[in-house]
Formats: structure tokens, C-alpha cells, sequence
């Protein structure tokens, strides 16, 4: 089954979701690096969860990534 949610609000910040991936993308580098990783990381952590290092980058769209893999 796939599964794929999108979330939207007024910092411009989108997620999508697929089984225990997801993406997060913003309007800009420093919104994601100073307010939505470290409140991820906030919330991973109350449930004993980390981001991990190896498999979590802030990068460009433009660039291209591997959603699942």
C-alpha cells in the first residue's frame, strides 16, 4: 500500500510522506536548517527517534534526490 501525504502552511514548507520516509521541502536553506530540522529533531526525540546522520542532507531541489533507497 502507498501512502503519501502532503502538508502545507504559510512558511512554505511541504512534506511528503511514504511508509517510514519523507521529505521536507522550504521556501529557503536557512528556514529549513534553523527551524523545521531542529523542531523534526525535537519531535523524533520524544518518541526516541533520531534523524540519521548518514541519510538526512539539506540540498536544492534543483539537484535531485533518491526518495526512496
Amino acid at each position: 500500500m502507498t501512502t503519501q501525504v502532503v502538508f502545507r502552511c504559510a512558511l512554505k514548507v511541504h512534506v511528503v510522506r511514504h511508509a517510514d520516509d519523507f521529505i521536507v521541502t522550504g521556501a529557503s536553506k536557512a528556514l529549513l536548517e534553523h527551524q523545521v530540522r531542529p523542531a523534526i529533531e525535537a519531535f523524533l526525540k520524544e518518541r526516541g527517534l533520531e534523524l540519521s546522520a548518514k541519510k538526512t542532507h539539506i540540498t536544492p531541489s534543483s539537484e535531485g534526490f533518491d526518495f526512496l533507497g
